[in-house]
Order: structure tokens, then sequence, then C-alpha cells
């Protein structure tokens, strides 16, 4: 399990706890990490979402196969269910640009797209309901 998912985790136990700061040992996670964490999680459920989904319309296999190739892919562990030589060419190429961006960073990726604001105006907070 990655750093980032333990990070999740922990914020969802002390959000469930009604905790106002997650501690690991005696230590505080700050809450830019936590928003690193989710940032990577969303990218990345977002990416394998849109490659499963380009997958299924452009090949006839089953789902569960395509989204054991995708996962495979975008984790770079090198684990096949031997289809992957029969697909069209549209679906190697998006086999390889999942593999490219799993391998990259979906964080890296990130940082070298967006320019940094800095922020001149500090507006108020204020509480959404949620749930």
């Amino acid at each position: 399990m990655s750093e980032n998912n333990i990070v999740i985790i922990l914020s969802v136990i002390t959000f469930i706890r009604e905790k106002q700061n997650i501690t690991v040992g005696r230590r505080a996670i700050k809450e830019k990490v936590v928003f690193r964490s989710l940032a990577i999680l969303t990218i990345s459920a977002s990416f394998i979402f849109l490659a499963i989904v380009t997958l299924n319309i452009t090949e006839p296999l089953p789902f569960l196969k395509l989204l054991f190739e995708v996962i495979s892919a975008f984790g770079t562990v090198g684990l096949s269910m031997g289809f992957t030589g029969d697909i069209s060419t549209i679906g190697k190429l998006i086999i390889i640009f999942v593999m490219f961006f799993g391998k990259l960073g979906p964080l890296t990726l990130a940082f070298s797209l967006a320019q940094p604001e800095i922020e001149k105006i500090k507006y108020p907070s204020e509480d959404v309901l949620t749930g």
C-alpha cells in the first residue's frame, strides 16, 4: 500500500472520529500532503476510468479483462492476460499511453502542466453542507 493510500485512509478515520488533526505516531500530517494524496487519487482514478471506457468502446473484449490490463499497465507491473497482441492499434496505443502515464506519475504531469498562481486575495471561509 502506498503512502498516498495510507494518508487518505488516515484522513477518513480522522474525519469519522471528528478530530481536527491527522496524527500518526505523535506526528501530524499537513493538509498539503492530504490534498496532494487526494489529487493523485482523483487524477489516477479519472485517467484509469477514461482508459477503460475508451478500450471498452474500441475492443470487443470482456470488461474484467480490460480492467485488469489497464490497472496492470498503469501500475507498470508487467502482468497481462495474454491478449494485448491481439487488440487493435488504437488499443495498443491506449495501453502504451497508460503505461507511460503510470510510470511518469499523475502528479508529476499535473505539476508540469499547471502554472502556480499567487493568491492576492484571501476570501472568508464558509461551511458547506455535505453528505
